[in-house]
């Protein structure tokens, strides 16, 4: 028997994925390629090394987390693409706290540059930074809740790892389609890439004295399928989410 290769099987999954949620698929590339586009303008400049350098890193992590995430979810790794989801989320999180107490900067900068002492003071969690943000923060930590169900070893994560019969068990080691998991892995990627266009806005305007035009446009126009999208498939999620429990 010809055993295919994990590349042969991520391609399979990943067909099956475009055929199901192509437009879906779409809207979350132009989301997270428009992070990119955003915070590429802000690149090449001098950095004051402070709030507005600091915003870029976290920025940055947070695009890189959510692309190497969506590819996770077109090909069927759902436990691996909310983890780096989850990660994409704390990176938000983290930038608009900051933005609210900039004063707290060199406790992240401190590692990255030589001229910033060590401050006696450690960052917060991510739960006390959310719970700081107030009702700004009452959405994403409901979101974050979830997300950290699979990124550690409980019941949410690993039931998306095995299907099964009276007869036979299989475990999904590799690529395996899904289209309840592709609906849930979108729905938090759409969520929290969108939730990253407003900070590089202000990331913008403080760094340039002005947001982009043509960006600010963009980013206002994929908001609003965006939004319908997860307005759409909000009750599916959450029901999906209820069933993997904690």
């Amino acid at each position: 028997m010809t055993v295919p290769s994990l590349d042969h099987i991520d391609a399979a999954a990943r067909r099956q994925s475009y055929s199901a949620m192509t437009a879906e698929i779409k809207l979350l590339d132009d989301l997270i390629l428009h992070i990119n586009h955003g915070t590429a303008l802000l690149t090449g400049h001098k950095h004051d090394r402070g709030l507005n350098f600091l915003m870029g890193l976290l920025l940055s992590r947070a695009f890189n987390s959510l692309w190497r995430a969506r590819e996770d979810a077109v090909c069927g790794y759902t436990a691996e693409c909310l983890t780096l989801c989850r990660s994409a989320l704390e990176h938000w999180t983290t930038a608009r706290w900051v933005e609210l107490h900039p004063r707290t900067r060199n406790r992240w900068l401190w590692t990255i540059l030589a001229e910033v002492k060590r401050p006696t003071k450690r960052p917060p969690s991510i739960d006390q930074m959310l719970k700081d943000l107030g009702d700004l923060g009452k959405i994403p930590r409901a979101m974050y809740d979830v997300l950290s169900k699979f990124a550690h070893p409980r019941s949410a994560g690993l039931s998306w790892m095995i299907h099964f019969d009276p007869a036979s068990t299989y475990f999904h080691a590799g690529a395996h389609f899904d289209d309840r998991g592709l609906k849930v892995c979108l729905y938090f990627l759409t969520g929290v890439a969108q939730a990253c266009l407003e900070p590089i806005a202000r990331l913008q305007n403080r760094m340039l004295g002005t947001v982009d035009a043509d960006w600010l446009r963009k980013a206002e126009e994929l908001s609003v399928p965006a939004g319908a999208f997860m307005r759409r498939v909000e009750a599916d999620v959450i029901e999906e989410a209820a069933k993997v429990g904690g």
